[in-house]
């Protein structure tokens, strides 16, 4: 009896005991739901603060609740506290390794901060432990982003020309990929690092093409190099004014290769708009309008190209035409084809990322941005943009020192650079603060605006200098005798030249040997290295040993001097310059206009055939030729042509 007493009570005390344990557990979730809430209606209101709170209150309860963990880390991005973002996700993907979202978010942490390497990598590790589609879709639109910076293809024998490759944002700014760099055909040309940079300079040395492999990551891109004898980098012409319809000019260019010697090339001559009859000849195009507007001559030969305004006056009507130089635009308000006289405008200059109006030119001045202006007839307009510089506060707190790539306190926009912390003895590195929040002692910078940085540096306590040789003390003095070991080398160079190094980067390791050759350019001869290396020949070895700064100093040659010359005979009259005359006349009626009736021997005419009503031109006879109403005639004697004029035939009909 007493047995079966005592089996109920424990069955009785069993039911009880599950029973509590499944109330608890019933309040628990209801709780973490009810935080949930909470911490979400906190960040609707754009209470960050108090939504940081709450949603890490749920991570107590549940630390593998990610949803909770993805809005924590966006609470902290609008709190502007990465650091603590970077840290959230970092613990997430610890706790949640399959979520995919987690990586994807904080990529995009490591892509604000310009650490493109920092974001593939993540999203490569989220890919293999993650099967959402969403982080291969990530991977796919970063890479997407990926190109070689530059516009020219094509290079010069003995000439170089940069390139690097990079990731661009939505906004326009470039971040430069540490990439590496291959040539298929050595005997076409050449890859040399650019000192104190991630870019490269290729270096023609063969006529010929060549495939550049360029890798980064598992990204590959290979492009196709041309190297020419004379390869077209500028051109240079008369302004022409504008055109009145039926005017015909003539446009003469002249192009100047690498070595800024002029070059015979035949280009392609095209219209945007079609308002002109083109006749175009080697360097020469001879325009004549035939509709009032705007239009485009664009001239292109290899991969150069240079687009140049025309525009043709219209009755009652005004135009306004548009140049820039640097990289912008302008926006007209109203916007339209023509305008009338007493037409108010806003003329507004938009520089892209990383440019800055700095003033217009041509028909109108000032330096706002922004102006009003009231057409009183055509306008010619430029507005000037330069390449913005922005400016680097840094400022160390504690005790310690910053090395960063270069002293400057201002850098071009898209720029990037990195810095490193050291601390002094007895103190430790706490982290960045300012517009980089980070723990790590390297890091980097891209200076897409002007930048505050601060390096933090705390004074280690009794007890952690006595246990230096324990835990995270142990690390931190192997670090600091790594750091003992490794030496600056700093390239400069004065004059026109360049510098090969065999090894990039401008930090190493004590006993790295280091090569360095210079090459003068053309025009120029090495006279030797000064600094800590002082030497004649062009490659020197330098075994990193301490600190070096060195400079290769390249000289220009100076011309051969003239042979003396003769004796200058005795002065003569300048002998008067010959004139030719044209004279004309018509088969038909019609009337010939002329743009002038005597020259100098060389000159040309412009002549155009005006026909009667009712009648139309056929031909130039005499010293013309052609079908076209328009042409010129070159006066090297006096020169008679007439023009042929046939009368319009009507067509009949008879009656029925």
């Amino acid at each position: 009896m007493n047995i079966k007493r005592l089996l109920v009570f424990i069955a009785l005390l069993g039911i009880a005991t599950a029973g509590t344990i499944f109330t608890v557990n019933a309040v628990q979730a209801n709780t973490l739901e009810e935080q949930y809430d909470r911490a979400n209606e906190a960040f609707k209101e754009e209470d960050f603060q108090k939504s940081v709170e709450v949603y890490l209150k749920v991570l107590e309860m549940d630390p593998s609740h990610h949803e909770a963990r993805l809005k924590l880390a966006q609470s902290y991005i609008h709190l502007d506290q990465i650091e603590k973002a970077v840290e959230t996700l970092n613990e997430g993907i610890y706790e949640s390794p399959e979520v995919g979202s987690l990586y994807t978010l904080l990529s995009d942490l490591y892509v604000q901060e310009g650490s493109i390497d920092k974001a593939y990598r993540t999203l490569e590790k989220g890919k293999r432990y993650s099967k959402e589609t969403s982080v291969q879709e990530a991977i796919d639109q970063l890479l997407s982003n990926i190109t070689v910076d530059t516009e020219r293809r094509f290079v010069q024998e003995g000439y170089e020309r940069e390139y690097r490759l990079v990731w661009s944002s939505e906004e326009g700014n470039l971040y430069p990929l540490d990439a590496e760099w291959s040539v298929e055909n050595a005997d076409i040309g050449e890859i040399a690092p650019v000192e104190d940079d991630i870019s490269v300079m290729f270096k023609g040395t063969e006529v010929g093409r060549t495939e550049v492999v360029v890798s980064w990551e598992d990204y590959t891109e290979t492009m196709e190099l041309v190297v020419k004898d004379q390869v077209l980098e500028e051109v240079s012409f008369d302004e022409l004014e504008a055109f009145s319809i039926g005017q015909t000019s003539t446009l003469e260019v002249i192009g100047k290769d690498a070595a800024g010697e002029e070059m015979t090339f035949e280009p392609k001559w095209t219209l945007s708009e079609e308002k002109f009859e083109l006749e175009a000849s080697e360097q020469t195009a001879t325009l004549t309008a035939e509709e009032s507007g705007l239009d485009v001559l664009t001239l292109s030969y290899q991969d150069f190209t240079k687009e140049i305004p025309l525009m043709v006056e219209g009755e009652n009507e005004s135009y306004i035409q548009t140049n820039v130089e640097g990289q912008g635009r302008i926006v007209i308000t109203p916007e339209k084809e023509s305008y009338e006289q007493g037409d108010d405008i806003q003329l507004q200059a938009v520089g892209e990322p990383g440019w800055t109006f700095v003033q217009w030119a041509g028909d109108l001045e000032g330096n706002q941005s922004t102006i009003q202006h009231t057409i009183e007839g055509n306008l010619n307009v430029t507005a000037i943009f330069e390449t913005s510089l922005h400016t680097l506060n840094l400022t160390i707190e504690g005790e310690g020192e910053v090395f960063r790539d270069s002293l400057t306190n201002t850098y071009p926009h898209g720029e990037t650079i990195s810095l490193r912390a050291r601390p002094a003895s007895g103190w430790t590195f706490e982290g960045w603060e300012g517009d980089v929040t980070a723990s790590t002692t390297n890091t980097t910078l891209t200076f897409d605006e002007d930048k505050q940085l601060r390096a933090v540096f705390v004074e280690k306590d009794q007890e952690d200098e006595e246990q230096e040789d324990e835990g995270e003390g142990e690390e931190e003095e192997i670090e600091e005798e790594k750091e003992t070991t490794e030496y600056r080398l700093n390239v400069g160079k004065s004059g026109k030249g360049t510098i090969k190094q065999s090894q990039s980067g401008s930090r190493f390791e004590d006993g790295t040997l280091v090569t360095l050759t210079a090459t003068p350019s053309n025009g120029y001869k090495f006279v030797g290295w000064r600094g800590d290396v002082n030497h004649s020949s062009r490659t020197v070895t330098i075994k990193m040993n301490s600190h070096y700064s060195v400079k290769a100093v390249f000289q220009e040659i100076a011309p051969e001097p003239a042979p003396e010359p003769d004796p200058e005979p005795e002065p003569q009259p300048e002998p008067e310059p010959e004139l030719y005359t044209l004279s004309t006349s018509t088969d038909g009626q019609g009337y010939i206009r002329v743009s002038k009736q005597t020259v100098s021997a060389g000159e040309s005419i412009s002549i155009q055939a005006i026909p009667a009503e009712g009648w139309t031109f056929v031909r130039w006879k005499r010293d013309g030729s052609g079908s076209s109403a328009s042409t010129s005639i070159t006066m090297n004697r006096n020169k008679q042509v007439t023009a042929v004029f046939e009368q319009v035939k009507e067509s009949t009909s008879e009656e029925e």
